[in-house]
C-alpha cells in the first residue's frame, strides 16, 4: 500500500472530486481457502469440498495535482521494481474531466 503520498484514497462517491482531477486505479486479486466439511472428507464426492475462491479488488486514488500524481506513479514503479507484492498489480492512470451529473425524471400516466 502507498503511504508516502498526499493523494486521497477513494472509499466512497463523496471522496471523488467534482471538478477535473487525476485518478489512479490499482487492480489486484486475493484468494481465500475454504476448508471442506467433514462429510466431503469422509466420503469424497459428497458434502462441500475444500476450494479456493479468488476475488478481484482495486484501490482508487485521486488528486488534483499533476506533481502529486507523478510522485505517486514514481512510488508505484519503485515498488514494482523492488518486487514488493503491492507493486505487482497492474494500474491505470486517468485524467478525469469531472463528475457527470445524473438527472432522472419519473412520469406516471393513467
Amino acid at each position: 500500500m502507498i503511504t508516502r503520498t498526499q493523494m486521497k484514497r477513494v472509499k466512497g462517491p463523496s471522496d471523488v472530486p467534482v471538478g477535473p482531477h487525476y485518478c489512479v486505479i490499482i487492480y489486484g486479486t486475493s484468494s481465500v481457502y475454504i476448508e471442506g466439511d467433514q462429510r466431503s472428507r469422509d466420503c469424497p464426492g459428497h458434502g462441500y469440498p475444500a476450494h479456493t475462491e479468488v476475488y478481484d479488488s482495486f484501490e482508487h486514488w485521486v488528486t488534483e495535482s499533476l506533481d502529486e500524481l507523478n510522485a505517486f506513479v514514481d512510488e508505484l514503479e519503485k515498488m514494482k521494481s523492488n518486487h514488493l507484492s503491492s507493486g505487482k498489480e497492474p494500474y491505470v492512470v486517468l485524467g478525469v474531466q469531472g463528475k457527470a451529473k445524473v438527472r432522472s425524471e419519473v412520469k406516471v400516466n393513467f
